[in-house]
Formats: C-alpha cells, sequence, structure tokens
C-alpha cells in the first residue's frame, strides 16, 4: 500500500533564501532538540526529531518562535548519497529556514558538505556546525571546499573543536549540561 505525503502547504511560494548577519550576538547556550524546554535550539539530533519541522511546520515554527534562536534543520546528508538526494535534504532544510526567518526566528543554517547549501544561503552569512569526532585530513578538506564555495562570515561549532582554516568561529556546547552553572542546572530542572 502506497502512502501520499503532500508537499506542506506553508512552503509553498516560499524561495529559500537565508542570511543570518555574523553580526548579531550568537545565543551562549543551545539545547538540543531531543532536551529542549526553552532558550535557544539546535538541531544536531536523530532526524526522526527533524521530519517534525518538515511534516508539521506550523508546529515547528511554534517551537522555533519559541526558542527565537535556532539552528535550520540538520538532514542527514552523507557524502556517497546520490546528489539528488542530497540537494534534496539541503533544499528542505533552506526552506523552513526561510520560513522560520520569514516570521522572525533567528536561525543559522548549517553546513552540509554535498548538495550545494551555498545555493540557498547569502555569502557572509554566520552558520553552524557539528564539530567532527576527528578532524582528519577528509573533514578538513571538505570543510575547506565548503567555506571557498559558500563564503561564510562566520563559524558557530556545536561540539568538539575545529582546527582554524581562515574562517572566524565560535564554540558552543552540544549538549547544554556542558556549560551551564551548577545554579543554572538547578534552575532548569
Amino acid at each position: 500500500m502506497a502512502r501520499r505525503v503532500a508537499f506542506p502547504s506553508p512552503f509553498r511560494g516560499l524561495v529559500p533564501d537565508v542570511f543570518r548577519s555574523p553580526d548579531l550576538e550568537i545565543p551562549s547556550v543551545f539545547t538540543a532538540r531531543g532536551r529542549w524546554r526553552s532558550g535557544a535550539l539546535h538541531t544536531f539530533c536523530d532526524d526522526y526529531r527533524q521530519e517534525f519541522f518538515w511534516r508539521r511546520p506550523e508546529e515547528g515554527l511554534l517551537v522555533a518562535l519559541a526558542a527565537g534562536s535556532c539552528t535550520a534543520p540538520d538532514f542527514t546528508v552523507w557524502t556517497d548519497d546520490p546528489s539528488e538526494w542530497a540537494a534534496y535534504q539541503v533544499w528542505r532544510s533552506a526552506l523552513v529556514a526561510s520560513y522560520w526567518q520569514s516570521h522572525g526566528v533567528d536561525v543559522l543554517p548549517v553546513v552540509t558538505f554535498a548538495g550545494s547549501p551555498g545555493r540557498f544561503v547569502r555569502p557572509g552569512s554566520a552558520w553552524a556546525v557539528r564539530g567532527p569526532t576527528v578532524a582528519d585530513d577528509m573533514f578538513m578538506s571538505s570543510i575547506a571546499s565548503w567555506a571557498e564555495q559558500c563564503r561564510p562570515g562566520l563559524l558557530v561549532v556545536f561540539g568538539r573543536p575545529i582546527p582554524d582554516f581562515g574562517v572566524p568561529m565560535v564554540k558552543r556546547a552540544l549538549f547544554a549540561g556542558m556549560c551551564l552553572s551548577a545554579a543554572q542546572k538547578e534552575v532548569r530542572q
């Protein structure tokens, strides 16, 4: 039995065009989508949590508005995925980001090494990336190629650090518990 999934109507007529000024303040604490309660939200988590933003855009917008500042959905793209799939994942992330920005949400587009994300994000924008387990030569080569194509103004690195490669960077914790003081943790619980 086939299931038909329609194109979400809030996205109809919207052209993905994302820009986040690197001059705006970057929140000091972002909480993951799966653990989020309030405050800035990052989407570096499992894809099933991301699908909510695509399949239920109005409700996803409410979450993004409540957060105020968040990363665009980080739909998984593997470097060996078919180019059409990579392009689709990048396009829908940018479409959701544009939808949120059109409603006043501060959105950081996410770095993807396939699918040409620079088509949808203006040069000079601030971007978000999840730091790699190991910043090996392959990763550093990929991020350098990405930076050449996308010309970012700032890179917000979540989790493990990345060696300097000529792009201004800001570090943020991947898990909110890593950067909160004991008093803040107590208040948030």
